[in-house]
């Protein structure tokens, strides 16, 4: 996907606890120009395979990946005047975005008939693994350099500081078994547990948690 990218128009601030919003803008004119690009690209893989290993039980196997790149020029009209329509343009750059998703899940299930309880099993595991780094550089403020009404050509823009990385990750684990046992003709009841293992990690932090639940 590679489009040019409509600048957002802020709310304005409240008098006497009312907001007067503008008028609806021209949308074939873009308040900030056709440089402001959403240049993005995402891949998509997904596998699942069911197998019946004889008539009561079987397994599940499922595996998918997703891989997000972006780079954007975003920009925002804000501190406009109501009645004359001028204003800011604030815009930021990201560069060298990058998003990553990870989902896994195997799972054995099963039934076991008798004369007056039967059970249904299932016992499986899940995984994701998420990580980003949205990159981007500060934002760059054209003071006065726009009109809601009377939009004027905006030069394209080009950042000349380094890009800030603020990568992160998730690691979300756990397993699962339940059984629902069936109890003559009219009566069930269901019982099951889950553990997880989860892990956040920022620049600045890391959370981690492990527990058991009914």
């Amino acid at each position: 996907k590679n489009v040019s990218e409509q600048a957002a128009i802020a709310v304005p601030a409240a008098v006497g606890g009312l907001i007067t919003l503008p008028s609806v803008p021209d949308n074939r004119i873009n308040l900030t120009g056709e440089w402001a690009k959403y240049d993005a690209k995402a891949t998509n893989m997904l596998f699942r395979t069911d197998y019946a290993l004889n008539d009561n039980w079987g397994m599940i196997f499922e595996v998918g990946k997703a891989r997000t790149g972006r780079d954007r020029n975003f920009s925002e009209f804000r501190n406009y005047n109501l009645a004359t329509g001028r204003g800011d343009l604030k815009t930021t750059f990201s560069r060298d975005q990058e998003w990553d998703n990870e989902n896994y899940r195997a799972e054995i299930y099963g039934r076991m008939s008798g004369q007056w309880l039967t059970h249904e099993f299932s016992f499986g595991y899940t995984a994701n693994k998420r990580s980003q780094d949205p990159r981007s550089f500060p934002s760059i403020t054209l003071a006065g350099a726009q009109n809601l009404y009377n939009p004027v050509s905006i030069p394209e823009q080009f950042p000349t500081v380094a890009f800030t990385s603020n990568p992160s990750s998730i690691d979300d684990r756990g397993w699962y078994l339940s059984d629902r046992l069936l109890i003559g003709e009219k009566w069930q009841a269901m019982a099951g547990m889950r553990g997880s293992q989860y892990e956040s990690v920022t620049t600045t932090t890391r959370y981690k948690a492990d527990d058991v639940n009914p």
